[in-house]
């Protein structure tokens, strides 16, 4: 189910001409969100920031990727300012599509060790 989401949402933004190197659906719950990578979310859950900052600082490039700037982090954020006891290695992702391609994108180290 996810999936299809994922899928809906990248053939969506594709269609409208944004290029984003990924999207996902993520979800604790009842809890769902979507989103893209680009910019660090701005503010985010202290839990998640204190994970993030164990791999380094945000915005830093650590194991060939920005840290804090993939869509997991981003969409995940959604709903962890809301609720900051969600353990984070309970949350669900859908498979990353890059719009642009729509094909699937794995996830990152970081996102590996922040949600694993």
């Amino acid at each position: 189910m996810l999936e299809r989401i994922a899928y809906r949402y990248a053939m969506r933004l594709r269609n409208l001409g944004h290029d984003h190197a990924a999207v996902v659906i993520s979800k604790y719950k009842y809890y769902v969100a979507k989103d893209t990578s680009g910019q660090p979310p701005d503010p985010i859950a202290i839990n998640l920031e204190k994970k993030l900052l164990t791999i380094g600082d945000i915005g830093e490039r650590v194991n060939g990727n920005l840290v804090g700037y993939c869509a997991e982090v981003r969409s995940s954020n959604k709903f962890l300012i809301l609720d900051n006891t969600i353990p984070l290695n309970r949350i669900i992702f859908s498979q990353a599509i890059r719009p642009r391609t729509m094909q699937e994108v794995p996830m990152c180290n970081n996102c590996r060790i922040t949600f694993r």
